[in-house]
């Protein structure tokens, strides 16, 4: 049996096709914008399902005689602590609002300062506290309380993953894992499929426009027809239910193994490791989600942004346009490798403070700001992208 595995990022979607021994056959890629302001941050979802689509149909054209017609299984993965507000339909009525979007964080604040008891039922169950700061419990209040109009069109909130899936098989739903950034879950019990009552309540959150939760790994639906005849997948393909991104990289580093750790560099830097208890680490930023198996938790450690940063050193610095000069490049990552190794190991005693966005782990500090370090008249551009 081959199978299908979608990737959605905030950059861009991948799409992989597979044999039955787990060999990439065939992979496609499409590129999303986000559209950044102060304090907001947005996707248009409507352009990252037809993304999608078209992924899937590059996919199809590229597997050869058959195209995606031997396909049995889709999975999904991808970005989370994002939310897109979806109709009946399952068509957005907003854009996706992203991980980096704060609009929502005088909401989760307003929770604390109306419950003092919130802190501790948060801390205790989540074990994140209702602090805004681009989770999706945020997005979610925000929507309802600030944008009602939304609110009223909307028949779930789902994360990105949850919401391709829908997509993909007429069915909203989501996990325990999926909606760990909606903060409304009991995480001292693995395998949960409700929400807790008392976080709901506390939050204030209007529990009709929260999807089914369903059990990691189960079958969600099989493929529908309009999806089909778009992407060329069949419609007797079984749809898994999504994980997140931080899961797939426990996964592919091994770090669902216990005793391994695993580092995951894509927009953001991640520390993965598995665990039996739910207890974190106290006074750092260090979490315990639910895990890849059942009965395990991921430790998560967000360092922050990475290869973001790298796009923005390029984009910013070596190809940008401004009154010093136009030396844009249509694809600032070509020749990018190439241009590395210019420049010696160590890139010349220069070193590089990623924290454009803030620092996270170990300790979350908003105020942190990147930089350069050992620059010499010696320095060159290439030696500062190396670092």
């Amino acid at each position: 049996m081959h199978s299908v595995g979608i990737d959605v990022g905030s950059t861009n979607v991948k799409a992989v096709l597979l044999d039955p021994a787990g060999q990439a056959v065939a992979q496609a890629s499409r590129s999303l914008e986000t559209r950044r302001t102060t304090g907001a941050a947005e996707l248009d979802a409507v352009a990252l399902w037809q993304a999608v689509v078209e992924a899937l149909g590059e996919l199809a054209a590229s597997a050869g005689p058959g195209g995606l017609g031997y396909v049995g299984a889709v999975g999904v993965c991808g970005q989370y602590s994002s939310i897109v507000p979806v109709d009946a339909d399952l068509e957005p009525v907003a854009p996706m609002r992203l991980y980096l979007d704060t609009r929502g964080t005088p909401r989760c604040r307003a929770v604390l300062a109306e419950h003092p008891e919130a802190l501790a039922a948060w801390t205790e169950r989540h074990p994140i506290p209702p602090v805004g700061g681009g989770l999706s419990l945020g997005h979610v209040l925000a929507f309802q309380l600030d944008e009602p109009q939304v609110h009223e069109r909307t028949h779930a909130y789902l994360e990105p993953v949850d919401y391709v899936t829908a997509r993909l098989t007429g069915t909203a739903t989501a996990t325990q894992a999926s909606t760990f950034a909606v903060q409304l879950v009991d995480n001292r019990t693995l395998g949960t499929t409700a929400y807790d009552p008392e976080l709901v309540r506390l939050a204030g959150v209007d529990r009709t426009r929260l999807p089914p939760l369903v059990v990691p790994g189960s079958t969600v639906g099989t493929v529908t027809p309009a999806t089909a005849a778009a992407t060329g997948l069949p419609e007797r393909a079984a749809v898994v239910a999504g994980i997140t991104d931080s899961h797939a990289f426990a996964l592919a580093t091994g770090a669902a193994v216990p005793g391994r750790v695993g580092v995951a560099i894509g927009t953001t830097a991640v520390l993965l490791a598995t665990t039996p208890s739910f207890e974190p680490p106290p006074g750092c930023e260090v979490l315990a989600m639910p895990g890849v198996e059942p009965g395990e938790y991921l430790v998560w450690a967000e360092n922050g942004l990475a290869g973001r940063v790298v796009e923005q050193v390029l984009t910013a610095f070596v190809h940008g346009t401004d009154a010093l000069g136009d030396h844009a490049a249509d694809d600032v990552f070509q020749g990018f490798d190439a241009a590395l190794l210019t420049s010696p190991p160590g890139a010349g005693g220069v070193r590089f403070l990623p924290w454009f966005g803030g620092a996270m782990a170990p300790v979350a500090d908003p105020s942190m700001r990147g930089g350069f370090l050992g620059v010499s008249l010696d320095t060159r551009r290439v030696d500062l992208v190396r670092a």
